[in-house]
């Protein structure tokens, strides 16, 4: 027990190396397992394993358990059903208790709920009964649902949260002043039970299923409406507002349970859904209440309705509460309090908080998209004005200035959020209007990245103020500025486009050269090119061949011929050898050469077409796809640094422990070498007995086996009369998911990851 729920007790390796599905308990004894961690092996041995013990299940224990289920509950008698509520086995039980709820024994069921002699009869009892109310709506449950409150003090306290769940379950409207004292049971499990209840009352107010005994005169009422078609006022039951002691119970130091204080924003929303606009006035002391715990739950009571009077949140003294409120609004979304939300980016420093808190850093970034959601001009001048705050902490100011780049287009996507939520095409004017006078104070701020966040803002908006000319020609500016504007020139088709890529291809930031000449584009200059093939930078040399392989005729074919002969000799730097080839398979005049490169491949050598990639990648790159790339899912599997999975072989070091050709064969053909510890064999012995696991080591006279039936066993290898060796867990056709450039990366990342 753990609160008002439970915990994971100690974990164990009770048996073998196994990566469990499921678990089932066998009729026969023992337990069934459903394995996933040999699911890659190909063993023929299914994924299904019993563990048991033989002495166990000859036991009379497990031998009337397997007879009783075997047998069935529908030909037994109630009395019987009875007695076998208290059964040892949990399967017994719960099919005597479905029997008998089945059966509508009330009377009994209550009994057995009374008798302290057994408590999981009266647990099962108790859970009859709820089945029992939930399905049957007789009038005369009233009258034996209240024979039940007595449970409700009952000194065990399971019995007491269940019959509390009974209590809701049935809807009884005369349980609520004892579930209202069991508000502060000393059990938190009880006060939860106990709180869920109680909004299962208003529930059943709200949809008219509650239970409750009419007066006398009423009761006459009903039964001459139902008679004679009569439409006389009955009188109804009435609900009390156990505010107070919700209250009370959220005081409690330290912090409330979480699971009861969950129940008790439960029935704080409905109480909402019952009383209407009722609800806010009369939970004023909520909202004021001193505890953070709470108002926090009247605020979340508000989440759960969509209202927005959950923006009062947005001023309140805590600022986690006022994250949370910005979390409700933002994230359900409730759009009638978008403009409470958005207001907080007009507040000053000071009525803001700690800007350097990520807490306020998460609730600035929601006023942000609520004003952008919002798209009322004064909302884009709201977001310029917030880009321009030099207090403000920089992602804030760039996150401001991406939303009024896409002001006039918003993306179907919600900007914070990633989720479907639409907006229309909006008139591009007011996010100009408003960037425009702050424009030239952004292009002059001491952060490169909020100038370069500017720059796409004016771009996307179409500002004509800004010198894209003079930009790429100011060499004090940020390179990654500069090409923006050399990009946007090009875009615009700028007139000054022509004397821009000259200054560029002259300018000492090889970033900018690289993007003047892929500009180019088939206007490129062939000797300018081959010139860079021999003197540039080696991502100058990369952009070079990119740029002939797309330049039509014959100067063009013989530089990219001169670098692949350079490859044929075995004079190319390794880094280019991939580039090369790309290159020369765009040039229908090299095909003859490609040719030649191919046939200098053995047969049976299968790493030969991938050779060229075994140098020259970029390692971040790599490792962004050996994290994200879905479809290769390396990070599911391997570990490293510490991080990832433990199916295959901890990558760490592996490329300084064995190079990178292992790296590539690893990929390319991952049978041909399997690393220590993870190979699979299926051995058969010469007795006729047969063994599947994992080799976890090997001498010559000895095997030592991790299997999964039998744990570790070491076996002598003149006693194995067949090995018949497993596939590696990684599939063959991984590779065909990669693009040669991709594996290049990823063989960079890990030959470089110490």
């Amino acid at each position: 027990p753990d609160g008002a729920s439970f915990k994971v007790g100690p974990v164990q390796n009770f048996f073998g190396d196994l990566g469990p599905t499921d678990v089932a308990f066998h009729p026969d004894g023992g337990v069934l397992v459903s394995d996933w961690f040999k699911s890659f092996d190909k063993s023929d041995k299914g994924r299904i394993y019993r563990i048991h013990d033989p002495a166990t299940d000859a036991s009379r224990a497990v031998q009337e358990t397997k007879r009783l289920l075997a047998e069935g509950m529908a030909k037994r008698s109630v009395k019987e059903l009875g007695r076998l509520l208290g059964h040892a086995d949990r399967r017994v039980r719960l099919e005597a208790q479905f029997a008998l709820a089945k059966a509508d024994n009330f009377s009994l069921l209550s009994r057995i709920a009374a008798d302290k002699s057994s408590r999981p009869a009266r647990l099962h009892a108790i859970t009859a009964l709820s089945t029992i109310v939930q399905t049957n709506s007789r009038s005369e449950l009233i009258k034996e649902m209240e024979s039940l409150l007595p449970l409700l003090d009952d000194e065990d306290l399971e019995v007491r949260a269940q019959s509390a769940r009974l209590m809701g379950t049935g809807r009884l409207l005369a349980s609520q002043a004892s579930l209202d004292k069991l508000f502060v049971d000393s059990s938190p499990r009880v006060r939860f039970h106990a709180m869920m209840a109680y909004r299962d009352l208003f529930t059943g107010f709200r949809g008219g299923g509650h239970r409750h005994r009419l007066g006398l005169v009423d009761s006459l009422k009903q039964r001459a409406n139902l008679l004679f078609g009569l439409n006389m006022s009955v009188g109804g039951p009435s609900l009390i507002w156990p505010s107070e002691r919700l209250a009370e119970v959220l005081l409690q130091q330290p912090r409330a349970e979480p699971y009861v204080h969950h129940a008790a924003v439960m029935l704080l929303t409905e109480i909402a859904r019952v009383s209407g606009v009722a609800f806010t006035p009369n939970l004023t002391g909520f909202n004021t209440n001193s505890s953070s715990s709470v108002r926090l739950s009247l605020l979340l009571a508000y989440r759960r309705l969509g209202d927005a009077s959950v923006s009062s949140f947005l001023s309140d003294p805590d600022p986690r509460l006022v994250l949370e409120a910005a979390r409700a609004i933002n994230d359900v979304p409730i759009p009638a309090a978008y403009p409470q939300l958005a207001a907080l980016l007009s507040l000053g420093q000071s009525e803001i908080g700690d800007l350097k808190s990520e807490i306020t850093f998460f609730t600035l970034r929601r006023a942000l998209n609520a004003s952008f959601r919002l798209g009322h001009a004064t909302n884009a001048q709201a977001l310029a004005n917030f880009a321009a705050r030099i207090d403000v902490p920089e992602p804030l100011r760039i996150e401001a200035l991406e939303l009024l780049s896409e002001w006039p287009k918003p993306p179907a996507r919600d900007h914070f959020m990633g989720l479907y939520r639409p907006l229309p095409p909006r008139d591009v004017q007011p996010a100009a209007d408003v960037l425009r006078p702050v424009l030239a104070s952004l292009l002059r701020d001491t952060n490169k990245d909020v100038k370069l966040a500017a720059f796409r803002a004016s771009d996307a908006l179409s500002l004509d103020e800004v010198d894209r000319a003079g930009l790429v020609a100011d060499a004090t500016q940020p390179a990654e500025l500069r090409v923006e504007a050399l990009k946007s020139l090009a875009k615009r088709k700028d007139a000054r486009l022509g004397d821009a890529l000259k200054t560029a291809l002259a300018d000492s930031s090889e970033a900018l050269r690289m993007e003047a000449t892929r500009l180019q584009g088939g206007a490129g200059d062939v000797g300018r090119l081959a010139g860079l093939l021999e003197s540039g930078s080696l991502a100058e040399k990369r952009n070079a061949l990119s740029a002939l392989a797309a330049l039509a005729g014959q100067a063009a074919d013989a530089a990219v011929a001169r670098q692949f002969d350079s490859l044929l000799a075995g004079t190319l730097p390794k880094e280019l050898q991939l580039d090369v080839i790309e290159a020369a398979g765009k040039r229908a005049a090299l095909t003859t050469k490609l040719a030649e490169w191919s046939a200098r491949f053995a047969k049976d050598d299968a790493l030969a077409p991938y050779r060229p990639a075994l140098f020259g990648g970029d390692a971040a790159a790599g490792k962004s796809i050996f994290i994200e790339n879905q479809q290769i899912a390396c990070f599911r599997c391997h570990k490293i640094n510490g991080e990832g999975g433990d199916v295959g072989p901890d990558l760490t070091g592996l490329g300084e422990r064995k190079g990178r050709e292992y790296l590539l064969e690893s990929i390319v053909q991952p049978n041909k070498q399997i690393a220590t510890g993870f190979e699979s064999v299926l051995l058969t012995m010469k007795g006729g007995a047969e063994f599947a696991g994992l080799v976890k080591s090997e001498t010559d006279t000895e095997l030592v086996l991790n299997s999964p039936e039998d744990g570790i066993m070491t076996l002598k290898k003149a006693d194995v009369q067949a090995r018949q060796r497993g596939l590696s867990a990684m599939p063959e056709e991984m590779v065909t998911f990669l693009s040669k450039r991709e594996l290049r990366d990823i063989i960079e990342f890990l030959a470089t990851t110490k």
